[in-house]
């Protein structure tokens, strides 16, 4: 069984933009895949987007624009929904 964290970076590797990233720039795509690695040190969203990395922020906001992951975080996660979209409205991530 795998973290919320977990869980929701999984998600952002699924979407287009990293997936159109590993097929244009495949060292890129390891550098994220390097700063998001070790899941369990990040606590919520808010210290993913911390890493300031415009690919991953840019994946996160098509995570919350994707209706089918969105669903799947709020069943199967304790994420607090409405934290995550605070958090993303602060950061200029929506």
């Amino acid at each position: 069984m795998c973290s919320d964290m977990e869980l929701f970076i999984n998600l952002i590797y699924m979407t287009k933009t990293m997936k159109n990233l590993q097929d244009t720039n495949f060292d890129k795509y390891l550098e994220c895949i390097k700063q998001t690695q070790d899941w369990e040190k990040f606590k919520d969203v808010s210290d993913i987007i911390k890493l300031n990395n415009n690919y991953i922020n840019k994946a996160i906001k098509e995570v919350i624009n994707n209706k089918e992951y969105t669903k799947i975080i709020k069943d199967t996660t304790k994420m607090d929904w409405k934290k995550i979209e605070k958090t993303l409205e602060n950061c200029k991530i929506l």
